[in-house]
């Protein structure tokens, strides 16, 4: 009876493999695990490469419409000014968001020495905690003596400059050359376009330009969809935060729209900063009632209003989000991170285009039948 039993349960969670002769079931999930976690390491081996490549298709896609109604409109020794008008909504939208930071680091540089008594009563309360908690360490006693004259380790500035320095000059140099493949991109898009109808006959003609057309769509309609919760979540941050009488309340509804880009970790970071913003100046009473509005705010606009947006368009279970934001993040960085979507959608769009991956496209969507799923993978 017990055998039975067992035999039941360990069958319930065994794929039909139609008899382990056959090589089914089980072996093709193996060996297609195996084939990701190589391609995920190739990924993160080449980020020099595949994520600039990356960025710049999406940013081409993305602004493809803008381009495309300039050179109809223009004439034909004008029709440059079609790839021109696209790179400059991309430099323009790039220089708003640059300068969203940029203000936002100005205000907590200004009004952050206000606070510097509370957050030192704060690290205090907080610092036992970390050493009770923190890892037994050898004595930094038994080894050698600093030189305490050594300024670039007792002054924070000296000491992370250089480490800002290279940062900013690798994220500068990044973004230059995603502008220029995007600019590359925009301008043989025709001329790829030919090839692969030429190469491509028949079917595979057409499922790959409803892959391309389909993916285009959803990621335009990402970003028109980010973009409008994020000035959404922005007005009502602000609003709730003045409530109370809270300082900084711009500067926190501008990280709202701009962390919103992030899905998840955004409105995690985006919501506990004003929190411990309260709990700084009015006290935890103040942070708690803080905190409560804003996770109603969150859970509204993305329980609620964000799937009325998004509509029929193909959208990614929770679970997937936030494994998918882990995995590109890992591969990618920050940029992963931003890139997480857009990525996961372009796969699940692409697996539902072929038989064999089917399944696994379902897996990825928030949908929980096969036919409702090839209805949405299709372009508009």
């Amino acid at each position: 009876m017990g055998t039975s039993s067992s035999g039941t349960i360990v069958m319930s969670f065994w794929p039909e493999s139609g008899g382990a002769g056959k090589g089914g079931g089980f072996v093709p999930w193996f060996l297609g695990i195996l084939v990701a976690l190589a391609v995920a390491w190739t990924l993160r081996a080449t980020t020099l490469v595949t994520m600039p490549v990356a960025a710049a298709f999406f940013l081409a896609i993305g602004v493809w419409p803008v381009c495309r109604w300039v050179r109809e409109r223009a004439p034909p020794r004008l029709r440059w000014l079609g790839y021109a008008a696209a790179m400059l909504v991309i430099v323009a939208l790039l220089s708003i968001f640059v300068a969203a930071l940029w203000f936002a680091a100005e205000r907590v540089s200004a009004e952050l020495p206000k606070y510097g008594h509370q957050l030192q009563q704060f690290w205090e309360r907080l610092a036992p905690w970390l050493d009770k908690a923190a890892p037994a360490t050898p004595d930094a006693s038994n080894g050698p003596p600093r030189d305490s004259g050594d300024a670039a380790s007792s002054d924070p500035v000296a000491r992370f400059l250089p480490s800002v320095a290279s940062l900013a000059w690798h994220t500068a140099s990044t973004i230059i050359l995603i502008l220029f493949l995007t600019l590359l991109m925009l301008i043989e898009a025709p001329i790829w376009g030919g090839k692969i109808a030429n190469t491509l006959t028949g079917e595979a003609r057409l499922a790959w330009l409803e892959t391309v057309t389909a993916v285009a769509q959803r990621f335009r309609r990402f970003v028109v969809v980010s973009t409008m919760l994020g000035l959404a979540t922005g007005v009502l941050y602000g609003v709730w935060l003045s409530v109370f009488g809270l300082d900084l309340v711009l500067l926190f509804a501008l990280l709202a729209f701009v962390l919103n880009y992030v899905p998840m970790v955004g409105s995690l970071v985006s919501g506990i900063l004003p929190v411990l913003f309260a709990l700084f100046q009015q006290g935890a009473q103040t942070a708690a009632m803080v905190g409560l509005g804003l996770l109603v705010i969150e859970q509204v606009m993305g329980n609620y209003v964000a799937p009325r947006l998004e509509g029929r368009h193909v959208t990614i279970s929770p679970l997937v989000v936030l494994v998918a934001l882990l995995v590109w993040t890992w591969i990618w960085g920050i940029a992963g991170a931003l890139l997480a979507i857009p990525m996961t959608v372009l796969i699940a769009i692409t697996l539902g285009r072929i038989d064999a991956l089917k399944p696994l496209a379902l897996f990825l969507s928030d949908e929980h039948e096969p036919d409702c799923l090839q209805e949405r993978i299709k372009p508009d």
